[in-house]
């Protein structure tokens, strides 16, 4: 029986150091030596020298760390940043990933990471990668990581290197373990797992189970993440609460009345002059400071809906694997793989209710005859002389009917006379549903699921034709992910409707009839009227009357009027509930052929490497009828509100001139459903020139087919060993990336704030049928030293894209809007190209003349700005022998980011310079883009261990070093630094024990907060843990060892 080790090995060669290209062996002796498959070549090979710059995690490693989840485990690797692993959903690209882990090499994206699961592809979401939240960490056995561009032997997605997670193949016997790790504030995170494998003559089959749970960790456990604007400008705050701020219309009626008249002179003289209309005054609710609502920097009523959210989401982890490989004969065998993940959030946490994008429209309006307005009115005396809704002189002067510009007017009777003219106000509300009374009323965030299931399938055969003289591996591969998020909304109608008086889901609408010119009108307007808040017809009360308490600060409303109060019918009434499937499938047929040449060189013979590879790519999309476009395009559906004044009845549905959806705050989307096939064709020469160098050549023609067409992309690589302690390595090659299905069609919403409206808006991201791939030239250059007691490395690593996938940034457009004068003056928009065309990226047109009035701005894919970026890798580790009966190993790895230089951002029409160019490295980059997060420059541990045949001992010090917030105001200069951060974890494990390990860490020892930063949670959620102190404690125990 031939011996070999298909894409993962016994413990014995994975502490190897892994040879990521190889011909033969340069060995001495003429012995056997076992060949593996490593990452980075398709060339069978044995373990040597790295002569690629790979890091490899073992089984030992990991426990050596503590035993870490696969996010702590990909969050710790130096070479990575910006993963998706936590909540994160406040940002574009964490919104509706929760429970989903990336990895992100260099930061670049982690799309440009392509993830491997035995040395094959698995299914990928459409913008954010391969969600390896669905992999077994018990079942896994080593991770391989190539920090090297890599697309001529991969294909598409190894733009910024490759993650290759290797499962325990050959284990044998039966493995049980489980970990329980304290959070304080959360009831912690605990797992169980096992694993086992038998084999007979020819055959060897291996199952792996494990379940787990984290709880969640409400944000307000954390007071670093709870402050108010003062401290920081976004900070989780929203300008948008309940209770909130009114806006008053005081009607005056016309009369005729001395004013005091002052001229653009300052002469004076009084004149008896007609006036009339009514006068705006805004309005804060009086209890807004008493129940939590109030924003210090602002002096204004607003929401922290950071309240109500979670740093860590409950989550309910469930994931199978199996592996079974069959001898067919010395010379073939068969492989079968199959997994099964469910990544269950069965209560994320969010906001009791979203606010309204559309602040100002006629549906927010309340008549003077609103009972709750009334009572607001009367309660607080608004009308009286000196409150906030009484009439002045001057306000009564802004209404004279024939006023002479550059001229004042006052009424000349004083303030008293003013407020008198005062009739009863109607009254708008900036207001959301509910507020600071939780969701409905029960002091509790809204609760929604998220769920991800994964499906996996793998056929393989591999051996030797011709007498073992070429190798073979062919296989298919299926995978797919079911990913499911649940929402909810406020019904624009339905709010618009209940201001009015006819909410509720036993109202019933009084008739209406259509007129000639279209429009409509109430068939008797006298019992439309009656009707109002009468029977099973409700007013929605916006006022903090109708507030009983606020969990946010844990008081009573002493001012709660029960009886203009909402009731919990008419609150379900407004809110609606969402739902979006995104759907993604995979399958691979795949085919390589290996050996050697024959043809000899001084270093060996010359091996060789060539295949094929089809992907038949799918994209599914789904929705809820509530959130599905092509079925609620617009807002409004009932005549009865055209009959109200509310909307035009040429605006009805579905006939609206911007079909956004009936919803106030998401957008309404499209389903999509979109396939393709991908085909790729590839070859690899190992040349071994001499004993001491190598050289590896590759080639792929890649074809995704339509407007994306093919690439070729070429990679070469060089190793030399100087001495027999000294090597250098270098590498060049082309990368590239097609677009993903969902960039080239359809629409997506996210939110993010948006700064001049002091609140969240809706951002519209449109697919681009006219995309094309995005290019990448990488380099590495490295040298290593080892001696049989130390390693250490030193790589330059470069990447410089063309037209790489981006977004056109929101702020940028509202940037370039201000600066170049596109608000123009008196309520008149400047008329020119640039901003005629940026203004078809904001709504409504009320925003074209004050950005305070943006709901949604929409956004491009486009093949963006060039971006060259570059580093260093260090890694230096040296062990001690014979220390007591064990060895004493000091280390530090990590990475220096030299550059992520940006050229000037263009919009969509190419156009439009929206910002200029400039180096992102070391910036926090918040809201930049999705693909332009946090980059500090520095990020590195330190490792100081003892280990003998019965204990490990561990510290590891983990450090970020500071980088800088460009975007942050002088108001706020302690954010314009993200402070550096070193934290301490202490790691043991102890093997005393006949087949029972174990382990015991604290992370974060001595409990730091991260630094502060500019954001909702008031600090870097892609760079920092705000979980502070956790310990954690596991077991493994072998029933049947290996």
């Amino acid at each position: 029986m031939f011996e070999r080790c298909f894409l993962c090995c016994k413990s014995t060669v994975i502490t190897a150091f892994f040879i990521a290209f190889s011909s033969i062996a340069h060995s001495e002796d003429d012995g056997v030596i076992e060949e593996v498959i490593v990452t980075g070549s398709y060339i069978k090979g044995s373990p040597q020298d790295a002569e690629l710059p790979i890091d490899v995690l073992t089984e030992e490693d990991l426990l050596q760390q503590g035993s870490p989840s696969l996010g702590e485990m990909i969050r710790n690797l130096g070479v990575t940043s910006a993963n998706l692993a936590e909540t994160n959903q406040f940002t574009t690209s964490g919104q509706a990933n929760e429970g989903m882990i990336t990895v992100n090499l260099r930061g670049l994206g982690a799309a440009r990471t392509l993830v491997l699961l035995n040395g094959r592809r698995h299914v990928s979401t459409e913008t954010e990668g391969v969600d390896v939240s669905a992999f077994p960490i018990s079942a896994i056995g080593r991770v391989e990581v190539l920090k090297d561009g890599a697309a001529a032997l991969y294909g598409s997605d190894a733009i910024a290197g490759v993650a290759n997670f290797i499962t325990r193949s050959n284990f044998e016997g039966l493995e049980i373990g489980g970990s329980f790790k304290d959070v304080d504030g959360s009831d912690g995170d605990w797992d169980v797992n096992a694993i086992f494998g038998t084999s007979g003559d020819n055959w060897n089959w291996i199952v792996a189970a494990e379940y787990g749970e984290r709880g969640k960790l409400p944000i307000r456990e954390r007071d670093f993440a709870l402050v108010n604007t003062d401290v920081n400008p976004i900070g989780g705050w929203s300008g948008i609460g309940n209770p909130g701020t009114a806006y008053f219309f005081v009607p005056v009626a016309d009369g005729t009345a001395d004013f005091t008249v002052t001229d653009a002179d300052g002469n004076e003289t009084t004149e008896s002059l007609a006036y009339g209309g009514s006068v705006t005054k805004a309005f804060a609710d009086p209890q807004c400071e008493a129940l939590g609502a109030f924003r210090t920097a602002q002096q204004a009523c607003g929401f922290n809906y950071g309240y109500f959210d979670n740093l860590i989401e409950l989550t309910e982890s469930t994931k199978l694997y199996s592996e079974l490989n069959i001898d067919l004969s010395d010379d073939h065998r068969l492989h079968f793989e199959a997994l099964y993940s469910d990544v269950d959030l069965p209560e994320w946490n969010t906001s009791p209710s979203y606010p309204p994008q559309s602040l100002f429209g006629p549906d927010r309006i309340m008549n003077a005859d609103h009972p709750g307005l009334v009572d607001f009115n009367t309660y607080y005396n608004l009308q009286a002389s000196g409150n906030a809704a009484a009439l002045t002189a001057a306000n009564v002067g802004s209404l004279v009917t024939d006023a002479v510009e550059g001229s004042t007017y006052a009424l000349a009777a004083g303030d008293a006379a003013a407020a008198a003219l005062a009739g009863d106000p109607t009254s708008l509300t900036l207001s959301r549903a509910m507020g600071v009374s939780g969701a409905f009323l029960t002091g509790l965030p809204e609760s929604k699921r998220r769920q991800t299931e994964t499906y996996r399938f793998v056929t393989g055969l591999d051996g030797s034709l011709f007498d073992q003289s070429v190798d073979y591996d062919v296989s298919v591969s299926w995978s797919k992910r079911e990913r499911f998020y649940g929402g909810n909304d406020m019904y624009v109608e339905r709010m618009g409707l209940a201001l009015k008086g006819y909410g509720g889901p036993d109202c019933a609408l009084p008739a209406t009839v259509q007129n000639d010119d279209g429009s409509y009108a109430f068939a008797d307007p006298d019992a439309a009227a009656a009707a109002a808040g009468v029977g099973g017809c409700e007013y929605y009360n916006p006022f903090s009357r109708a507030v009983p308490f606020s969990a946010v600060n844990d008081t009573v409303n002493a001012d709660y009027n029960a009886a203009v109060a909402n009731s919990e019918g008419l609150l379900r009434h407004l809110i609606n509930t969402r739902g979006s499937s995104p759907h993604n499938e995979l399958l691979v047929f795949q085919a390589v052929f290996s050996g050697q040449t024959g043809i000899e060189l001084a270093g060996g013979n010359i091996g060789y490497a060539f295949g094929a590879q089809s992907r038949n790519e799918k994209y599914d999309f789904t929705l809820f009828d509530v959130n599905n476009r092509a079925i609620n395009p617009c807002p409004y559906t009932s005549p009865v509100a055209a009959a109200l004044g509310i909307i035009d009845a040429d605006q009805l549905s579905p006939n609206c001139a911007a079909p956004s959806g009936n919803s106030a705050f998401l957008a309404a989307t499209d389903e999509e459903s979109t396939e393709r096939t991908v085909y790729g064709v590839f070859g690899e020469l190992a040349i071994p020139l001499t004993e001491d160098s190598d050289v590896q050549a590759a080639l792929r023609f890649e074809d995704y087919g339509g407007n994306v067409g093919g690439s070729v992309d070429p990679k070469i690589a060089v190793s030399w060993r100087v001495t027999e302690e000294l090597s250098v390595r270098g590498s060049a090659s082309t990368t590239f990336r097609g677009p993903p299905q969902s960039l080239l069609s359809g629409t997506i919403t996210g939110l993010s704030y948006v700064a001049p409206t002091l609140a969240f808006k809706a951002i519209d991201t449109v697919g681009n049928p006219n995309l094309g791939s995005e290019e990448a030239f990488s380099t590495n250059f490295g040298v290593i030293y080892q001696t049989d007691n130390f390693y250490g490395s030193v790589d330059y690593w470069s990447f410089s894209f063309e037209d790489s996938f981006q977004t056109e940034s929101f702020n940028s457009i509202l940037n370039a809007y201000t600066d170049n004068d596109c608000l123009g003056s008196d309520g008149v928009a400047t008329n020119s190209t640039v901003c005629n065309e940026l203004r078809t990226h904001i709504f409504p047109v009320a925003a074209h003349t004050s950005l305070a009035s943006t709901e949604r701005i929409e956004i491009n894919w486009l093949n963006g700005a060039d971006i060259d970026t570059s580093g260093i890798d260090v890694r230096a580790e040296y062990r001690f022998d014979g220390v007591g009966d064990g060895s004493v190993t000091v280390g530090i790895e990590g990475t220096y980011g030299l550059e992520y230089e940006r050229g000037d951002q263009l919009d969509y029409s190419g156009d439009i310079t929206l910002a200029t160019g400039s180096d992102l490295m070391g910036f926090l980059n918040y809201n930049l883009g999705s693909a332009f997060t946090s980059k500090p420059e520095l990020k590195a541990v330190a490792h100081f261990a003892y280990e003998d045949d019965v204990h490990f001992a561990g510290i590891f010090v983990r450090h970020v070093g500071d980088y800088e917030d460009a975007a942050a105001s002088d108001a706020y200069p302690w954010l314009q630094t993200i402070d550096s951060q070193t934290t301490f974890d202490l790691n043991y494990v102890y093997r005393g024990m006949d087949d029972l390990v174990l382990t015991a860490s604290i992370v974060n020892v001595s409990d730091e907060d991260p630094p502060a930063a500019r954001g909702d949670l008031n600090y870097d959620p892609f760079t920092h843990n705000a979980f502070g102190r956790m310990i954690k404690v596991g077991f493994t125990y072998s029933v049947m060892g290996e």
